[in-house]
């Protein structure tokens, strides 16, 4: 395949995009990899962060082998290594993102239109209001699985113009959007979480298979929730 534009720092306007759709689930290895089989054909690449040339592309084979150490060591009690990466992009479009040269022969990656942005999911619960939050960073936040996140409003750099991207033409990630948001809600439920006795039907999601091991998670553990293996 080709690889990614290589451009100057200054030779691509700022990226704007805004009112982002999200979804966060925590699903077994084998559920997302059937995932990425059902999505067909994408790539996916690093976001965030400063690596090697050559080192921007992610196999979905690697993605899905650092996600089931992670899963892992869930499982046994412990608390995972963060991600290898700070995000990712998935996308069926190459041309959706480029890449700058940095100091030191370095690249980084950089977001010309909509892509599907994924990264490592913490949620924490507030026991004054009774609410969870997602991507609420602390020394007691809870890791959960992946969050993606889709705009639905990009401006053009060039026109000006403001785009719905989930409904007009011109955005190819948005099917893939959509392809992912089904299956998230064949194959996966809102997390039944209970807090002393009082059960709550979070949008954060679970997938089915991992509900026979997912009281053993250090972070539900240490804030004394579990949740509801018979739903």
């Amino acid at each position: 395949m080709n690889g990614l534009d290589i451009r100057q720092i200054r030779e691509e306007p700022p990226y704007q995009a805004s009112k982002w759709q999200q979804m966060q689930l925590l699903v077994e290895p084998s559920e997302l990899e059937a995932l990425f089989q059902e999505l067909g054909d994408f790539s996916l690449f690093r976001l965030g962060g400063i690596f090697e040339a050559g080192e921007e592309e992610i196999s979905t084979s690697e993605f899905v082998s650092h996600y089931s150490n992670y899963i892992d060591c869930l499982k046994q009690g412990e608390i995972p290594d963060k991600f290898p990466w700070g995000a990712a992009a998935l996308t069926t479009e190459r041309g959706s993102l480029y890449l700058v040269e940095v100091a030191g022969g370095k690249q980084m990656v950089g977001i010309r239109r909509p892509v599907i942005q994924v990264q490592e999911h913490f949620f924490d619960y507030s026991q004054d209001d009774q609410k969870f939050r997602s991507m609420v960073y602390g020394t007691e936040c809870i890791t959960w699985g992946l969050q993606l996140s889709y705009p639905q409003i990009f401006t053009d750099p060039k026109t000006a113009a403001i785009c719905n991207v989930l409904t007009d033409e011109g955005f190819p990630n948005t099917a893939l959007f959509r392809e992912f948001q089904r299956w998230v809600r064949r194959h996966t439920l809102p997390t039944p979480f209970v807090v002393e006795e009082c059960k709550t039907n979070s949008p954060i999601r679970i997938g089915k298979s991992c509900l026979s091991w997912i009281n053993r998670h250090p972070g539900l553990k240490t804030k004394g929730i579990t949740v509801d293996e018979n739903r």
